[in-house]
């Protein structure tokens, strides 16, 4: 019996926000989801137990080209970077969507829940992998303020001179709490505290996801961690929602708002043995952000088929 002939639904991993096998975010993809209610869809992303999971479905809007519902072991989510990234990616590893030779971006339009989401794909064509440039489903601006220093010192189990000026609430179509660090020592010694989380982050709160940074302006970079226990969790090793979210902070340390695209580089993923690389760009002007863009590549890793409990 060959592959083709093999009962149920296909899937893919990918390993996203990496140009290495086992480093990045690894992502699951089901790149024929029709038919799949949103029962079926939470106990599959619950049975790989990755950080979230993709399933590609025809889409609803006549703006889009493709549909994507992105869940964690827990939950749905409006907007996701790496599923989206990786989804998008894993398609064209299948021959569904095909990068142009000659190193042109090819664009196709993902509905997600938060809003139609661009992506360009493009391939240098010598040999390396392809690459992935997404846009935001909505301008990143800041949502809500931050708790107070001692709190957010608290939470991560950090002396509260390890929490710097400027944490606030941002989302690009996924709110995250952003908590600037005053050293990379301090980023290395976060440890989320679940009780401090269940009373400083119940639900309803304006974020549950809580990303410490630590941010060098001179090289243009920021090294980060995702606790998100609320979602099904636990750290993340790369978060592209996070990223673009981040794009409102950056702006805002900007010392003068003039027309120009500022790059900056994001490392994440390192404590958990997975190093990742998010690739951010900006477009202001003097309103603020006119445009955003989030860069990575992904490893394809395995792929195979669900044959029970669909």
């Amino acid at each position: 019996m060959s592959a083709a002939d093999v009962p149920g639904r296909a899937f893919l991993t990918a390993d996203v926000f990496t140009d290495q096998p086992f480093g990045g975010n690894p992502l699951a993809v089901l790149p024929d989801a029709d038919g799949l209610d949103e029962g079926a869809m939470q106990r599959i992303a619950r049975e790989f137990n990755l950080s979230e999971t993709t399933f590609v479905l025809p889409p609803t809007r006549p703006d889009c080209d493709l549909r994507f519902r992105i869940f964690t072991p827990e939950i749905e989510l409006p907007f996701a970077g790496h599923p989206t990234i990786g989804g998008v990616l894993a398609l064209a590893h299948l021959g569904r969507i095909s990068p142009a030779c000659d190193g042109s971006p090819v664009r196709v339009v993902i509905e997600e829940a938060a809003g139609p989401v661009p992506v360009d794909i493009l391939a240098d064509g010598a040999g390396r992998l392809p690459r992935a440039v997404m846009g935001a489903p909505r301008r990143p601006e800041p949502v809500a303020d931050a708790p107070a220093r001692a709190d957010l010192a608290a939470l991560l189990s950090l002396p509260e001179r390890a929490i710097a000026d400027g944490a606030l609430v941002a989302s690009a179509g996924m709110p995250f709490l952003f908590v600037p660090l005053a050293q990379d020592a301090d980023l290395d010694r976060c440890r989320p505290d679940a009780a401090v989380a269940a009373r400083l982050l119940p639900e309803g709160a304006p974020s549950r996801l809580v990303y410490p940074m630590v941010v060098d302006r001179a090289a243009r970079q920021v090294r980060s961690r995702m606790f998100g226990a609320a979602a099904g969790i636990g750290e993340d090793p790369a978060t592209g929602s996070a990223a673009m979210a981040l794009a409102a902070w950056l702006a805002g340390i900007e010392p003068v708002l003039v027309p120009r695209t500022v790059a900056w580089t994001i490392l994440q993923g390192e404590a958990m043995g997975r190093p990742s690389r998010l690739d951010l760009e900006l477009d202001l002007d003097h309103t603020g952000i006119s445009a955003v863009r989030l860069a990575g590549s992904a490893v394809i890793m395995s792929s195979g088929r669900l044959i029970s409990g669909i």
